[in-house]
């Protein structure tokens, strides 16, 4: 399935809020309101990384690795109910207000999806790899290398063509992670690592919640030891916790560090008041000495303590060059996550004084013991979590999560993060639960530490659970989950185009049926956790992006799939030609980049000469075969998609005498021949003229014989 975002009206309210009516930072504060400091940490040698060989790996033991069950975990317990009702009694208190219209102008960009292909589902993981991986939700994770791309999908690992072909079975993440008999893998993350060309990849393993009730985690990274994740990678536990509950570790790299961050949690009945809740304790992130892992050796390591002033905070994957480790979370929700900034009422209040988002800059390596830590705070609009999303053919509502940033990615000093959101959706500060899930998308200039735009994207349904990245021109890619009353759970995508705000939302793979795992699985309606997005590791015009949707399932509504697609903005470049020279009706096969067989499709040029029509096909976005039209001479070859036309490409030679239609024209008068020339028989001598001088004068002293162009007469 393929499609194209084209330029015209914009299916959903999209505001920018209005920077001016944020809270001010104070004068003369250079970093703005300040956080208290990350609890300090210790460094140390962790032992050798265990090599792990993909190709080797057998299957897990039946019943060796449960399938988790995760509780359901929430920062503040007395919030849990607001999250509740999904939309608005007749009678809410506060009528909707509509959004802050886009300001601006098109970029005049076009979002085009150049490849979509389903990819991993519930019921193909079960039949690969057991019931250990029977889980909801699926915690979809996409990323791009080189050659191939690797989609992560709760416990197990699959490696794919960019054409959208599996590559073999695939891997269970509890026998690549060789996690200990009665402990399940969950919250998988992979990204591929520009900079050194490897794919990291990181998870947390728990023992069996249901079953012993320990709460015991591991949490673990890997570094492929190449560019083909089929091969060894290198793969270290970084923290073991007994009673401890160890959430949704994310990973994020600069060119000399790998950072993970996580949340710790002790189970239920720490809260007299709320006994069915676990007890937040505290956010911990590790800083690993990235140059370790890349050789197989044992790594240095920073890891800080606990730290209950900070949550669900998100290592940025970097893009470009930087030995800054970026760090960033939503520090705008007293109620929910956090507001740590200033003082807060206890209980905290639905919206506080000083909302902000927080970015946190690491410098500094564990191997030299140098590690600084220096956060900066800057306003945002508040944020409030999303309620459950409704959605077409079941009255269960699916969990949105909260409002934490479930992504982020920085490159070329812009920071950029995604998350959903319930307020700014339509109504700004509701007072109580926002009307519908909007996502939220954050940009920080991170040399100046400015808030360059915040943007609520109100699809006038329900969006969560987005993921974002960047091509190489800074243009943003936004793949997310969405319902509503009319629509099942699908999977969407959108774009903010370098300079510009947002292009027209576009359905990736539709979801066929509603997802109620609550009523006919025993599960819990999980959705998400998050989507992923990944720029492309050979051509960074391109991202990828993947994401779960619902399927019709005939005994069961708990069916998902994840879909995943390569979205550009660019045009097509033409790189070879072959053959390069022939007369027109030549067939020629055509490399290059970005080429669509969608939305207007793609047009080789042949100088300014079109291809015939109806005699190209693109059989992938580098590769199509054309016809080249009638020509003359030497021409340069490019292409043409809804994006434009790309440079010029190799050159197309054309023999000198396969005139163009309408090359030529003959004189006025001129009678075409219809016959042969007669043949010559006799040659008539006559007199020869008269020599009226010489054909050349000599050269005069001081002068220089000019050339003389001869011009030769055919006779007919």
């Amino acid at each position: 399935m393929r499609s194209t975002i084209r330029r015209g009206a914009v299916a959903a309210i999209i505001s920018v809020l209005a920077l001016a009516n944020l809270p001010s930072v104070p004068a003369g504060a250079a970093s703005g309101p300040k956080a208290p400091p990350f609890a300090a940490g210790g460094y140390r040698q962790l032992p050798a990384p265990e090599l792990v060989n993909v190709r080797k790996l057998k299957g897990s033991a039946p019943g060796g690795h449960p399938a988790i069950v995760r509780p359901k975990l929430v920062k503040n317990h007395a919030a849990a109910p607001a999250k509740a009702p999904s939309m608005p009694s007749p009678g809410a208190a506060r009528a909707p207000q509509p959004a802050t219209p886009l300001t601006g102008t098109t970029q005049g960009t076009i979002l085009e999806q150049l490849t979509v292909f389903p990819a991993m589902d519930i019921t193909t993981g079960v039949t690969l790899f057991g019931q250990s991986n029977n889980m909801e939700p699926p915690d979809t994770q996409i990323a791009a290398g080189p050659d191939v791309l690797v989609e992560m999908v709760n416990a197990n690992m699959t490696v794919w063509s960019k054409a959208g072909t599996r590559l073999g079975t695939g891997v269970d993440l509890n026998v690549f992670y060789n996690v200990p008999a009665g402990y399940g893998i969950t919250d998988p993350r992979v990204l591929y690592d520009r900079s050194s060309g490897r794919f990291i990849a990181s998870a947390v393993a728990i023992a069996d919640t249901l079953t012993n009730n320990s709460w015991n985690s591991y949490v673990y990274v890997a570094v492929s030891q190449t560019s083909d994740p089929t091969g060894t990678w290198a793969k270290q536990a970084l923290k073991s916790t007994s009673a401890v509950l160890i959430d949704q570790p994310k990973v994020g790299t600069s060119d000399d560090k790998i950072t993970l961050a996580w949340s710790e949690w002790v189970k239920p009945g720490c809260d007299p008041q709320f006994p069915a809740f676990a007890c937040f304790i505290g956010e911990v992130f590790s800083v690993v000495e990235k140059a370790d892992m890349l050789g197989g050796g044992p790594a240095y390591e920073y890891l800080s303590n606990r730290d209950i002033n900070h949550y669900a905070v998100v290592p940025v994957q970097a893009l470009s060059s930087t030995t800054t480790q970026y760090m960033t979370y939503d520090n705008a929700d007293p109620y929910t996550l956090v507001e740590n900034t200033c003082a807060q009422t206890n209980p905290p209040s639905e919206y506080g004084p000083c909302p902000t988002i927080g970015i946190l800059s690491i410098t500094g390596t564990p191997r030299t013991n140098s590690i600084v830590l220096v956060e900066a705070n800057r306003p945002i609009g508040a944020t409030i979590p999303p309620p459950n999303a409704v959605q077409l053919g079941s009255a269960g509502l699916l969990d949105t999560g909260d409002d934490r940033f479930l992504t982020a990615v920085w490159q070329n000093n812009q920071l950029w993060t995604s998350s959903a959101d319930g307020n700014f959706c339509p109504q700004s500060n509701p007072n109580g639960p926002g009307q519908r899930s909007c996502l939220r998308i954050h940009e920080v200039l991170t040399d100046t530490m400015t808030v360059q735009q915040q943007v609520t994207i109100d699809t006038g349904d329900y969006a969560y659970h987005p993921g974002i990245s960047l091509d190489n021109a800074g243009d943003a890619f936004v793949v997310f989950s969405r319902s509503g009353s009319g629509s099942y759970p699908s999977v969407w995508v959108t774009g903010l185009p370098a300079a510009i705000c947002c292009t027209q939302l576009a359905v990736l793979v539709a979801g066929t049926g509603p997802y109620d795992s609550q009523t006919s699985c025993g599960g819990h309606n999980r959705w998400g956790d998050y989507s992923g997005a990944s720029i492309d590791g050979t051509d960074p015009t391109d991202v990828w992006v993947a994401g779960e949707y619902a399927v019709m399932d005939p005994v069961r509504n708990c069916t998902w799939k994840t879909a995943v697609g390569r979205l550009t903005y660019s045009a097509p470049t033409v790189t070879s030609i072959t053959p390069n020279t022939g007369p027109g009706g030549t067939s020629v096969t055509i490399t290059g980049t970005d080429f669509n067989a969608s939305g207007a499709g793609t047009t080789p040029y042949f100088g300014s000469t079109p291809a015939p029509s109806g005699t190209t096909t693109v059989q992938s976005p580098n590769h199509l075969t054309t016809t080249a039209p009638p020509g003359n001479g030497w021409v340069r070859v490019s292409a043409i998609t809804d994006d434009g036309q790309g440079p010029f490409g190799p050159t197309f030679k054309y023999p000198r005498l396969d005139a163009a239609p309408g090359s030529f024209t003959p004189l006025t008068g001129a009678v075409a021949r219809t016959s042969p020339p007669p043949h010559v028989t006799q040659i008539t001598g006559g007199p020869r003229p008269a020599n009226p001088g010489p054909i050349l004068p000599s050269p005069t002293v001081g002068e220089t014989r000019q050339p003389v162009r001869l011009h030769r007469l055919l006779l007919l």
